[in-house]
């Protein structure tokens, strides 16, 4: 279970266990915390505010907190976690617009609809399946869901081999038309 307690006035401590633990305390911030999302081997994602009033993302795991941004963010709250240990939230860029974001071991990728305004990506599967809402351009708020397509950029290495491939079967082909 996780989720957020209003104790006091400068905000509530967050759990994770039934037992009720208060993240605040283990926060860099200690203030205004939320756990929103635990995964089958007890890694707990979440979001605490800073003194800048913003927002930062973090994952616990083992009682080992980890605070992280999307890159170049003002603010981030990690909403979800799956059991591969891949997170879901959103974020608000410099400009003041919010986008969904997936957090792969450390690689970030937005997750915007298109005509999206403002993007919130609250859930994951293991199966990468992503649940969230988006602001259109109307001002609706719609659900969505889906899996994100991510496009791979072929390393440096693998062009040189495709390259030499290539000539190789080039000048192949050149000697038998020669002969």
């Amino acid at each position: 279970m996780v989720g957020q307690t209003a104790i006091t006035v400068s905000g509530g401590p967050s759990f994770t266990t039934p037992v009720f633990h208060d993240i605040n305390a283990l926060l860099p911030a200690n203030m205004n915390s939320q756990a929103t999302g635990v995964n089958d081997s007890g890694e707990v994602v979440g979001f605490f505010q800073l003194a800048s009033g913003n927002f930062s993302a973090f994952s616990d795991v083992g009682g080992t907190i980890t605070p992280f941004e999307f890159p170049g963010s003002a603010s981030t709250q990690a909403l979800g976690v799956n059991n591969l240990g891949e997170i879901v939230g959103d974020y608000v860029d410099a400009g003041g617009v919010m986008h969904g974001f997936l957090d792969n071991a450390g690689a970030f990728t937005m997750l915007d609809p298109t005509g999206s305004t403002a993007t919130t990506i609250n859930g994951i599967n293991d199966l990468g399946a992503v649940v969230g809402f988006y602001v259109n351009a109307a001002g609706n708020t719609i659900g969505t869901f889906g899996t994100p397509v991510t496009t791979t950029t072929p390393e440096p290495g693998s062009l040189l081999l495709l390259a030499t491939g290539l000539f190789g079967i080039g000048m192949a082909y050149r000697r038998r038309k020669a002969a």
